[in-house]
Formats: structure tokens, C-alpha cells, sequence
């Protein structure tokens, strides 16, 4: 009869060991899902915004479309979109570089900074004929060079979406 015993009890161990790993690599492979998730997430969400943020302040056009990447208060309180900086020229196109670092991001974070480098080398673009005059200098004809940098931009989670809701430069680039 101690036998018997001695049999079950090994076998109930065996049994919970293999139940305990068998959990233990599922919870594992959840896990290592959502920071993947989140990671992309939070990737293309910083490119994406950079993207249109640069658009936005290089065309002039209606900053309203950045709220689905963007908190409210930082489209209100973004000096650069509101800098009309480009507003008297015309720009057809732009080369950007963005480049996000990689930053483990847990499933249960509700805040995290990411290091991003925004390069705009080249702005297509000039004034208008209209507001051209004779002898004028060519470096006021053709748009201002870009202010490219490395920033800490910061996202929260607001319920299962991040939004960015700041941008801090950390470190000018000069491209030559």
C-alpha cells in the first residue's frame, strides 16, 4: 500500500512540474508578444508622426490630422508647428531619415522615452515669383536648411493607444 502511495505522489509531482512549465513558457510567449507589439507600435507610431509633423510644418497645412499620434496638448503647445517658418514657400517635396532606437517596452508601462533622429537633408521648394524681386540673394529664395536633431520623445499609453506627448531635443546634427 506505501508503494502505491509513493507511486502517486510522484506521479502528482511529475504531473505539476510539467503543468508549472507548461505555464510558465505560455505566460513567456504572452509576454514576449505584447513588448513585440508594443515595440513596432511604438516604431512606426514615432515614424509616422515625425513624417507628418514635418509635412504639416513644411506645407503650412492644418495640423488637426496629428491628434490620432499626437496628445492635444502637444500639437497646442508645439513651437515648431506653429513657427511659419516655411509658410512663404513652396515645397514640393523632402527627403527625412528618422531612426528609432530600440527600447523594451513591458506590457504593463504607461510611459516610456524613446531616442529618435530626424534628418530632413534635402527641402525641394522656393518662393513664389510673385514675391521675388531683382538681385534678390538665392539663399532667401530657397527654404531654410532644417533644424535636424536627436531627441527623447516621450509616449503615453491612453488606454491600449500611445500617443506622443513630448518631444525634447537632446542634440543638434549640422549635415554638411
Amino acid at each position: 500500500m506505501e508503494k502505491w502511495i509513493d507511486y502517486l505522489l510522484r506521479f502528482l509531482f511529475y504531473l505539476t512540474s510539467k503543468i508549472l512549465l507548461l505555464f510558465f513558457l505560455v505566460a513567456l510567449i504572452i509576454i514576449s508578444f505584447l513588448v513585440a507589439k508594443d515595440y513596432m507600435n511604438i516604431n512606426v507610431l514615432v515614424g509616422d508622426g515625425f513624417s507628418q509633423r514635418a509635412s504639416i510644418i513644411l506645407k503650412s497645412t492644418d495640423a488637426s490630422s496629428l491628434s490620432r499620434i499626437f496628445s492635444q496638448d502637444f500639437i497646442e503647445n508645439d513651437d515648431e508647428l506653429y513657427s511659419g517658418k516655411y509658410d512663404t514657400f513652396i515645397i514640393r517635396s523632402f527627403i527625412q531619415d528618422i531612426d528609432v532606437d530600440f527600447k523594451l517596452v513591458m506590457p504593463w508601462s504607461k510611459e516610456t522615452i524613446v531616442r529618435t533622429k530626424e534628418i530632413i537633408e534635402k527641402i525641394d521648394g522656393e518662393l513664389p515669383n510673385d514675391q521675388r524681386y531683382e538681385g534678390m540673394p538665392e539663399h532667401l529664395i530657397y527654404p531654410p536648411v532644417w533644424d535636424n536633431a536627436i531627441y527623447d520623445v516621450t509616449l503615453d499609453r491612453f488606454e491600449s493607444t500611445w500617443k506622443i506627448t513630448r518631444i525634447e531635443k537632446v542634440e543638434d546634427i549640422k549635415i554638411n
